[in-house]
């Protein structure tokens, strides 16, 4: 992407943690991992949004997991609530520099025994260069 427009990252353009396509349900069952990451994109300087969409299973819900959005070494981190199965929406903003590579991921933060995630994408948006200065 050159420009600042806003987009919708299919689950497809992501990888998982075995290096393979991010499947449309993952497993969570393994070591703290990021079980989701990428695309790899070259956004526009400027503050942007990510909104990373996924449902959790109940199980998957008491795991502690959290999205990130952000290139290397800085990304910013939400973490998903507690306990809370179903659909979620986590939004994060974050500023990127030139030339950085987007990317979006999701961190399984401890050891799970159990839980699926349907993982459905991330919609980004440019925030409004009025509203860059509070981006991170």
């Amino acid at each position: 992407m050159s420009g600042r427009e806003a987009a919708f990252w299919e689950r497809e353009r992501f990888l998982s943690d075995l290096a393979q396509p991010c499947p449309p349900v993952i497993d969570l069952t393994g070591p703290p991992r990021f079980v989701a990451f990428g695309p790899y994109v070259t956004l526009a300087p400027g503050c942007w949004r990510a909104k990373v969409v996924l449902e959790l299973c109940p199980e998957a819900a008491r795991r502690r997991l959290a999205a990130q959005f952000g290139a290397e070494p800085d990304y910013a981190t939400v973490a998903l609530p507690a306990g809370v199965p179903g659909h979620h929406a986590i939004v994060i903003d974050h500023t990127f520099a030139a030339g950085d590579l987007a990317q979006a991921r999701l961190w399984l933060q401890g050891a799970a025994f159990h839980g699926k995630v349907r993982f459905l994408g991330v919609e980004i948006s440019p925030l409004p260069e009025s509203l860059e200065g509070p981006c991170r």
